[in-house]
């Protein structure tokens, strides 16, 4: 049994025993942006997406309110993440695409990390395999921050907005001191 406040990270996956007003960030599995509230209640049917399974918490999201208690149904490469991890190893394993790759372009540094976690521990990623992920995400981030400030530069030279110009190009001349 876990006991769950707000705040707190769920360590694995696990079935709602007490929800107070209890409500869940999963964002990082099912891509929705509101928290959704947890209750105790079964559910129709047991093949429901993870979306839709309220009485369930899921390992790497996070307690945005409320409180409760959930008993532990999966942990590691058995969770919800976990699977994700597994299709990512799969997909590296046959050749369709690097391990890396898939994983450096995961945009939330949380689950990001998490997934380099479980690699490493359930599916024997070494060390400097996951250094490779993270260095291409920075880099990936880099990149994109610097196509950003690109943009703004050019929107502020149409916009003759000499003021912002001059504080972009100083952002990029620090920028490209720290490169």
């Amino acid at each position: 049994v876990v006991i769950l406040h707000m705040g707190d990270r769920i360590p694995a996956d696990g079935r709602v025993i007490e929800s107070i007003n209890l409500q869940v960030e999963e964002a990082a599995l099912t891509g929705e942006s509101v928290p959704v509230e947890k209750h105790t209640d079964p559910l129709p049917t047991q093949d429901l997406p993870v979306g839709d399974r309220r009485n369930m918490v899921f390992m790497g999201t996070i307690i945005t309110s409320g409180r409760g208690q959930a008993i532990l149904t999966s942990t590691g490469m058995a969770t919800e993440l976990g699977r994700i991890a597994q299709m990512v190893v799969q997909r590296a394993a046959s050749g369709q695409d690097s391990a890396a790759d898939l994983v450096s372009q995961i945009e939330d540094p949380a689950y990001r990390n998490r997934m380099v976690q479980l690699a490493m521990s359930e599916c024997h990623w070494d060390r400097q395999g996951c250094e490779r992920v993270l260095a291409q995400f920075e880099s990936r981030r880099q990149r994109r921050q610097g196509e950003e400030l690109q943009r703004q530069i050019e929107e502020a030279e149409k916009n003759k907005d000499m003021d912002l110009l001059l504080k972009l190009l100083q952002q990029k001349q620090k920028r490209r001191a720290r490169i």
